[in-house]
């Protein structure tokens, strides 16, 4: 056939069918055998010719790996306190392929002064984290399984667009150090469903076959984000002082109440000896000390006078155990407070 000025094509319809996939969220899931085809129609002697079908192309969807994984810890930084238990960190592992994958979940710590180690039984002692999975970002969640990231282990498939929570629960020591750390990267590798077997790029296969696409951010298979427990802690140090108030050597001397005298006076039997004590908290310290309490067992060779109670709220005498007790309830970064005890020489 000659075709002539008059003759015209036009593309009047374009069609797209899906065969043996449905599309969702993440994508077009692979295998999808997608068509597309068009039909012409011209005029030829007067008449409209109109060709259905007058040429198509298929191709098949390709599997794209793609995955994110997140801290989801405020400026991925955890401040623990001396003592505390269950502190998480809490990380979103999310499947943003179009196809199921498998993924294995590696903990690798950097200590810096605090140093916690994997738990390897069922009860996790201070020092010690453990690791689980789970489907709620809540702490201690019921759902949440128990997980070991040493060697390969598939935390079970993910369908496209599912997502799970990597969560870290550690208990703080409690004569861990104020700003002591311990960063926590936690590394997620895509792997075959059903196995532990890290997937690999698998491309080049033209358009009738599946190729496997690495889309992650660095298109090796692999995600991984840090954050760290970082103590904040009160750093405490107590002092005790003794002097000689008085010699008291007539014996005539208010030790309760008397002014100290002057000039070098010997610790003599009878003698006024005042006690002070004081407890700082050292300039720079992250946090206050709270609910401070300290107690003094006299020695047995004075007898208890009285007290003043300086900068503490309260100070108490236990004649039952020759005990000093006093508390005070906040102690600031930088800050010191004292009280006082006198005694008599026996």
């Amino acid at each position: 056939m000659k075709f002539t000025p008059s003759l015209r094509a036009a593309l009047l319809a374009t069609g797209l069918t899906a065969i043996g996939g449905v599309a969702n969220a993440a994508g077009t899931a692979p295998g999808t055998v997608i068509g597309n085809s068009i039909d012409l129609s011209y005029s030829s002697g007067g008449n409209t010719i109109e060709r259905q079908n007058a040429a198509s192309i298929d191709f098949v969807v390709d599997r794209k790996v793609d995955f994110i994984l997140e801290s989801q810890v405020a400026d991925k930084v955890a401040p623990v306190e001396q003592g505390s238990d269950s502190e998480y960190l809490v990380f979103y592992l999310e499947n943003e392929g179009n196809d199921t994958s498998g993924y294995d979940i590696d903990v690798a710590t950097t200590p810096s002064g605090l140093t916690l180690t994997l738990n390897d039984d069922a009860t996790l002692e201070p020092g010690e984290y453990e690791v689980f999975i789970g489907t709620d970002p809540a702490p201690g969640h019921a759902g949440d399984t128990a997980y070991d990231p040493t060697g390969m282990v598939n935390i079970g498939d993910l369908a496209a667009d599912a997502a799970r929570y990597v969560k870290i629960q550690a208990n703080i020591p409690d004569n861990a150090e104020d700003g002591t750390s311990d960063l926590f990267t936690v590394t997620a590798t895509a792997l075959d469903p059903n196995s532990t077997t890290p997937t690999q790029a698998d491309t080049g296969k033209g358009l009738d076959e599946v190729d496997t696409v690495l889309a992650d951010a660095g298109a090796d298979g692999k995600e991984a984000d840090s954050s760290s427990y970082v103590v904040q802690a009160p750093v405490l140090t107590g002092q005790k002082t003794a002097r000689v108030i008085s010699e008291n050597l007539d014996g005539t001397f208010n030790c309760a109440t008397g002014l100290p005298q002057s000039g070098e006076l010997a610790a003599v039997p009878g003698a006024c000896v005042e006690y002070t004590i004081t407890v700082t908290n050292a300039t720079g310290a992250s946090v206050a000390a709270s609910d401070l309490h300290v107690d003094d067992v006299l020695p047995s060779a004075v007898s208890y006078v009285d007290h003043d109670e300086g900068d503490f709220t309260t100070v108490a005498y236990d004649s039952s155990t020759q005990t000093v007790s006093a508390d005070l309830a906040s102690l600031a970064s930088g800050a010191s407070a004292s009280f006082t005890i006198r005694v008599e020489i026996d």
